[in-house]
């Protein structure tokens, strides 16, 4: 059937629709156009100028909390938040009343093949991103359903050879009849049983998306999820799996950082991880590919082996930095918690080569706070530079080298506007401390979260790489001194009160960069130049201690190193430190 033998079969009836939103708005204007008795149906007391504007074309209103009375209608367009078995719609069926809606009708309607997604989360994410793949390979796409635009008026100019992608809710499922050609799950979790009765409704809901497909069509689940497991075993097509944690049969699964796809017993590699890297740096993907699959990766979290996968690719592609120097360290955070507090990460490198010991410190400019690394860095004249010859007097005379992540990783050149565009905390957060293009064997590193604490152990593990990584319990990527924090390392996991390092406990005010690059820049060189307040100093000496002890394989006790460090502000050895390194690299 088409749309226009659909609008046709409506002729000489009434037509009533529930719920005068963005969704049914273009069907009530087409059904008017068409001079076909329509009343609009909205809990909302008054319209304002659309329902003028609707009254004025013909359309007859029925507002507040009466807006279900006299259901009566020969065709009833049910919005989607509106449960189908009301006692009023229950009424209008036994009067003989026909329940659909705009969604139904489309899947009625629709020329071309339909492809959609429902599950609990990950819907939009991924909905967009299968629009965009099948855009990329020449397809007119149609977006429609919970995202993009109502699709039902739309179907005189999609053409049979388009195709039409959809993000179904539970709540638009409820009483479908059909199912697309293509359908996936991406995966089932309690949600919305402030509508739906029970969970078993909603999962009910959900499977209508496949329910009603034939044998020809194609059912696509989560295997990594108990229920669309289930699901799966009642699906009458073809069915395909996808997973990140094993081996499918028939789908995509990713293993060891490589997406396979498993058809007919025969497994072919689709690409490394590490190959989305060298795409962008190639300039292959276009920003929004590049913006959905950073959303993607934050919303449904990265793995190990696509950590390591992208760590890989902006290694391979950057220009590594050979020094000349058997064991160096670095101390960085990943970023994006928020906190805006000054540069702690970058004081402590100067503490610790001022101690004596080799630092190779990497960094970039901030994405989501007052000043970054390069940002206090260059405050203070420093040329940022890959030249190796510079590099290496750097560290072996003055015991610390800077790395400016944009002369060395090019795909950071690619992703830093779209990171800054988003406005929230991406993979390449997590990626930066690990692409260090000087490879250390030992790192301190400060995460925003426990989960990460729990990645990072692996990567590291992985890697070979002596390791302390370090959260404050209130959400910092560092030691705060703020309250307890936690330290996870090659040999134990400990939580640390302040307290337990002979300190005080700071005040979240007292770790705060200022409002500009500026303020920032002076608080670090408060802090060597021993003049700080007492909180900034030594939330930057607990941070280097633990530095240093991780230098040292966990050999010296946390006491001994903190005085180490209080040693190598105290002494004046920190601040002629950096004086050395800005007369080199100046």
């Amino acid at each position: 059937m088409s749309f226009e033998e659909y609008l046709t079969s409506l002729q000489g009836k009434t037509v009533g629709v529930i719920g005068v939103g963005v969704s049914n708005r273009p069907l009530i204007e087409k059904l008017l156009e068409r001079g076909i008795d329509v009343t609009a149906r909205d809990k909302k007391e008054n319209l304002g100028e659309l329902g003028q504007a609707l009254t004025a074309q013909g359309c007859k209103l029925r507002l507040g909390s009466g807006y279900l009375a006299d259901l009566h209608e020969n065709v009833i367009f049910r919005t989607p938040g509106l449960r189908p078995d009301v006692p009023e719609l229950a009424a209008a069926v036994a009067g003989g009343s026909v329940i659909t809606s705009e969604m139904e009708a489309f899947f009625a309607v629709c020329p071309c093949p339909i492809l959609a997604v429902t599950g609990s989360d990950g819907k939009t994410t991924t909905t967009t991103i299968i629009s965009k793949l099948l855009a990329a390979e020449g397809k007119i796409v149609h977006v429609g359903g919970n995202i993009g635009h109502p699709l039902l008026c739309d179907t005189p100019e999609i053409a049979p050879e388009d195709m039409a992608v959809l993000e179904l809710s539970s709540f638009q499922l409820m009483t479908m009849q059909t199912s697309p050609h293509i359908a996936v799950t991406t995966n089932l979790a309690p949600n919305h049983l402030d509508v739906h009765k029970d969970y078993q409704e909603y999962v009910d809901a959900k499977a209508n998306i496949f329910t009603h497909q034939s044998g020809s069509d194609i059912a696509v689940f989560n295997a990594d999820n108990a229920d669309t497991v289930k699901q799966a075993a009642k699906a009458v097509g073809e069915v395909r799996w996808f997973s990140r944690k094993q081996r499918v049969d028939n789908g995509v699964f990713c293993e060891d950082g490589v997406i396979y796809e498993a058809v007919g017993g025969s497994v072919t590699p689709i690409m490394e991880t590490k190959d989305i890297l060298l795409g962008i740096t190639r300039d292959e993907y276009p920003s929004e590919q590049i913006s959905t699959m950073l959303t993607a990766l934050q919303m449904r979290g990265v793995t190990v082996d696509e950590l390591l996968g992208f760590r890989d690719g902006i290694l391979e592609t950057g220009v590594p930095a050979v020094l000349d120097c058997d064991r160096y360290i670095d101390v960085v955070g990943t970023g994006g918690d928020r906190k805006n507090t000054f540069n702690i990460s970058t004081t402590s490198c100067f503490v610790i080569a001022g101690a004596g010991y080799k630092v190779a410190k990497h960094g970039n400019y901030s994405a989501t706070s007052t000043s970054g690394a390069s940002n206090v860095i260059e405050q203070h004249g420093v040329k940022f530079t890959a030249d190796l010859d510079k590099l290496n007097r750097s560290i072996n005379e003055c015991g610390i080298v800077y790395l400016h992540a944009q002369l060395f990783a090019k795909a950071m050149k690619f992703v830093g506007p779209i990171r800054k565009a988003l406005q929230f905390p991406t993979c390449f957060n997590l990626l930066g401390p690990l692409v260090n293009p000087s490879q250390p064997k030992c790192q301190l590193l400060g995460v925003a979260t426990l989960s990460q604490m729990k990645l990072y152990s692996e990567v590291y593990r992985r890697l070979g790489v002596d390791y302390a990584i370090v959260n404050s319990i209130d959400g910092y990527d560092e030691i705060s001194l703020t309250g307890d924090f936690k330290v996870a390392t090659n040999t134990y996991e400990r939580i640390f009160s302040p307290s337990d390092l002979g300190m005080q406990k700071a005040l979240p005010e007292e770790l705060v960069a200022g409002a500009t690059e500026k303020e920032a820049a002076e608080i670090f060189d408060a802090v060597l130049e021993n003049r700080a307040l007492p909180a900034q100093k030594n939330i930057v000496i607990a941070n280097a201690a633990f530095g240093i002890q991780t230098f040292e394989r966990g050999q010296k006790p946390i006491e001994e190193c903190i005085d180490i460090a209080r040693e190598s502000i105290e002494s004046g050895r920190a601040l002629a430190t950096f004086k050395k390194f800005r007369e080199i690299n100046g």
